[in-house]
């Protein structure tokens, strides 16, 4: 599927998006955080954020990081948005290969569930790693 059908599929899918994959995101996101210590992070990126679940979940469990998140679909963020209207959450439409933010700059970052869609993986790889700082996590699931 080429990134334009991507769109589109998701435009279509945005407003029920939470409903018909709640089981499998609650999963997912449960699976994601058991394998992962925030501990004293102070940013938090989630490539792909869809309508930000797990941002929200994170930031649930501790408001006082900032979150960013990133999708390809102006639906999907625009939920995110309105699900997420707090001053420590910001949400930016982009592809995971051209991503709007400054080197080194986040403690952790997360992918779930995007990879499969990334046409050029090795750009996306090299944006994680430059927006990433030295040492720092990054966690996938396909």
């Amino acid at each position: 599927m080429n990134t334009n059908e991507v769109i589109r599929q998701y435009d279509r899918l945005a407003r029920k998006y939470d409903t018909v994959w709640k089981k499998y995101n609650t999963a997912t996101i449960d699976e994601t955080l058991a394998r992962v210590d925030v501990g004293n992070s102070k940013t938090i990126f989630d490539v792909g954020c869809g309508t930000g679940n797990l941002i929200d979940r994170l930031n649930n469990l501790n408001g006082n990081i900032h979150y960013y998140g990133c999708d390809i679909n102006k639906e999907m963020i625009s939920i995110a948005k309105s699900n997420l209207a707090t001053n420590n959450v910001r949400f930016a439409v982009s592809t995971a290969e051209s991503l709007p933010y400054s080197d080194d700059m986040f403690d952790i970052v997360f992918s779930t569930s995007v990879l499969h869609f990334v046409r050029e993986r090795e750009k996306m790889m090299n944006e994680i790693r430059r927006v990433l700082k030295p040492n720092d996590t990054f966690v996938a699931w396909l």
